[in-house]
């Protein structure tokens, strides 16, 4: 099916008509991943909106990495140590303790152990040098750990073993 992509921003609000879609590889866009919210039965997309985060650009709100369960939770991580996440409504916005001399953040879909995403819970990995830290938080951001992990393999393991 084909969308019509419309200018009319929709409300930032999870649900199961919620999609991510990363124009990392197109040269019209930039690196980041947009969400959208998809009307099937009018065949649009809608980017969602969040004036508080982007006030010179409210079209859209683009992140690096959009949590994978945008149905039920909307948090995103940039490259600059940072979680952004939706609660009533607004975004609020952390940059967690990265080290001195981190080289990147950011998260994959494919960490997440089976059930470990619910809403509130928030992972991200900070690159330093050549050490490899992750972030969790388990209640919508009130508290962060950083654990240091042995590489990417080890994450979903670490993770399930917060529960």
């Amino acid at each position: 099916m084909q969308l019509r992509l419309l200018d009319d921003p929709a409300p930032a609000v999870p649900g199961p008509d919620v999609f991510v879609i990363d124009h990392g590889s197109e040269p019209d866009f930039d690196d980041f991943e947009h969400v959208y919210l998809v009307d099937e039965r009018e065949g649009t997309l809608r980017p969602l909106y969040a004036p508080h985060l982007l006030p010179d650009n409210p079209s859209a709100i683009d992140a690096r990495y959009w949590g994978p369960n945008v149905d039920e939770f909307l948090w995103f991580v940039d490259r600059s140590c940072s979680v952004s996440w939706a609660t009533d409504g607004n975004f609020k916005e952390r940059r967690v303790d990265c080290g001195e001399g981190w080289d990147r953040a950011y998260m994959h879909d494919d960490w997440f152990p089976d059930g470990w995403l619910q809403p509130g819970r928030m992972a991200l990995a900070e690159r330093n040098h050549d050490r490899l830290f992750l972030h969790v938080s388990l209640d919508y951001g009130n508290t962060w750990q950083r654990i240091p992990v042995s590489d990417e393999d080890a994450i979903p393991d670490t993770l399930q073993g917060l529960d």
